[in-house]
């Protein structure tokens, strides 16, 4: 994992959760959502939902590891 720890790498990775969050509300700001479109960005929450659900479980058996 390049000497990089671990939990520097998780605020990389939540911080770019929430940039591409923001980065597509900011592109569709002002306009009208269709059904596909609101579609589209609750596929995205999910997948960020789940991805940073899985850091916290990789940052918990990294703690249990270390214990």
């Amino acid at each position: 994992m390049s000497g990089i720890p671990l939990n520097l790498l998780n605020i990389k990775y939540r911080s770019e959760l929430i940039e591409t969050d923001q980065k597509w509300l900011k592109a569709h700001k002002g306009s009208t959502l269709e059904f596909d479109a609101i579609l589209h960005y609750q596929k995205i929450i999910v997948a960020l939902y789940e991805t940073d659900r899985l850091i916290k479980e990789i940052d918990e058996i990294e703690r249990e590891e270390k214990a």
